[in-house]
């Protein structure tokens, strides 16, 4: 046993130093720290991110939209609004044709539309709970139904995200 612990003792293994260059950040951990940073502290997160990087303000803030855009747009079952502006007219229901990645079905689907409870919607701005019954494929187009009970028109920027699909069974 001791000549086995002399040969082990002599035996050459390889020792890092130091890094040859810096390591590569990995997407998830940009994703991490964005995100985070955003919820936590959204006041400091630009400069944290333009240090860690090394990149000026500007980028920074490009970087940091690109990964917050991503992560909300990518998610199954997010319901949001087309690509252009849209008015809704003082007293008025309007249905909003939206886009929702589904995945994969392979045959019609009964869903709940929940509207997003986080976003600070306008006063007077009304979305309910509505059940849909969605066809199959990956990208879906379905109708919304949004009130406005104020006395002046709302406007409602492109891509808003109005909330989420949930599966449901049909009894």
């Amino acid at each position: 046993m001791a000549e086995l612990r002399r040969s082990m003792a002599n035996t050459p293994a390889p020792v890092m130093l130091g890094w040859p260059e810096p390591p590569i950040v990995g997407y998830n951990v940009i994703e991490h720290l964005v995100m985070t940073g955003m919820e936590q502290h959204p006041d400091v997160t630009i400069a944290v991110v333009r240090e860690a990087f090394s990149i000026d303000c500007r980028k920074a803030d490009v970087l940091i939209h690109i990964v917050q855009s991503r992560d909300q747009n990518d998610k199954e079952g997010v319901v949001k609004v087309g690509r252009l502006k849209t008015v809704i007219s003082a007293g008025q229901t309007r249905e909003f044709k939206c886009t929702v990645r589904t995945g994969p079905w392979s045959k019609t689907q009964d869903v709940l539309f929940e509207p997003d409870e986080i976003r600070k919607w306008p006063v007077g701005l009304n979305l309910a709970k509505t059940v849909i019954s969605l066809q199959k494929g990956n990208w879906l187009k379905i109708n919304i139904p949004v009130t406005n009970e104020n006395n002046h028109d709302i406007t409602l920027t492109p891509r808003t995200v109005l909330g989420q699909l949930q599966q449901v069974k049909s009894i």
